[in-house]
């Protein structure tokens, strides 16, 4: 059996234990270390020579990637931290104090089913939601639904279980949000008691945020947005939009992370001029005036 490949299979570093039950004998692992095909971590954990960083600090520390880093790791949508985050059983020894390094001394939500250098969705999620404002957890708990590595349902019968912050912030979730660009102004304008439905569809076109009627917001992340095909696409798009009778308002990365009172205050002068809903005039001339507008279903 090739030890390296199988360390690779198991996320690039591993247990003595896993790769027992992978049916890899000692020997095996031995030999791997003289030739230097695997390097060993900590005592019974060993890694690929290109394992990435963050997995085996954690594992050196003695702890489990969590909260943020291990979403990060995961492919969520979080916004940048520098500092390792780890959880560590509550007997471990305390005698860790690094300012890069973030610790959670608990076993989390769902207790570990084995010796894993990440922890688990939900657990990180926890953290996640312990460590994070408000509005930047409901982001990571979109993220994880959207990309579907957990379930709604999971989620709120834990919320039920546990209770308290984490409660609070998947009963604020959707799945449907495709980037925490749209997380973000969505649960803020909630706090406003502004109703932002994520992903409608308006006319044939996707729109990130629905107020009312027929205020559309658009929030362009860096990466999908930057090539002049993309601008273009926008530009052409918003302008049949405006053709239509709706009023669309375009945000940025900066918009949503850097200057977000004036992005907020904009939308909030749009409403206040009634721009979120058709004039009298126009609902008499429409048959069905919400029948172009339906919304993407919820994420299970």
């Amino acid at each position: 059996m090739d030890v390296a490949r199988t360390v690779t299979r198991l996320g690039g570093i591993a247990h003595r234990s896993e790769l027992a039950a992978q049916g890899l004998r000692p020997t095996a692992l031995a030999h791997a270390l003289r030739r230097g095909a695997v390097v060993r971590v900590r005592r019974d954990w060993v890694a690929t020579i290109d394992c990435a960083p963050e997995l085996t600090e954690a594992v050196r520390l003695g702890g489990r990637l969590s909260c943020v880093s291990a979403a990060r790791h995961l492919g969520l949508w979080v916004l940048p931290d520098t500092r390792l985050h780890v959880a560590l059983p509550p007997s471990a020894s305390r005698a860790i104090h690094r300012a890069d390094v973030a610790l959670h001394w608990s076993h989390g939500i769902i207790p570990p089913a084995g010796r894993f250098a990440v922890d688990s969705i939900e657990n990180s999620l926890y953290f996640v939601t312990r460590c994070r404002p408000h509005d930047e957890a409901v982001a990571a708990v979109d993220s994880a639904l959207n990309k579907k590595l957990v379930r709604r349902g999971n989620l709120d019968a834990l919320a039920t279980r546990v209770g308290g912050t984490f409660a609070r912030v998947v009963a604020d979730a959707d799945g449907r949000a495709d980037s925490g660009l749209e997380s973000l102004p969505r649960v803020r304008l909630a706090r406003r008691g502004i109703t932002m439905h994520p992903q409608a569809i308006v006319d044939g076109h996707a729109i990130d945020g629905l107020i009312g009627d027929r205020l559309l917001l658009q929030f362009d992340g860096d990466r999908f947005h930057s090539t002049p095909k993309a601008r273009q696409r926008d530009r052409e798009e918003d302008r049949w939009l405006a053709l239509q009778g709706y009023t669309v308002l375009r945000f940025g990365t900066s918009d949503v992370l850097r200057d977000w009172p004036r992005a907020e205050a904009q939308i909030r002068e749009a409403i206040a001029a009634d721009l979120h809903l058709w004039p009298a005039a126009r609902v008499r001339s429409l048959e069905s005036p919400t029948r172009v507008i339906r919304a993407r279903p919820s994420v299970v």
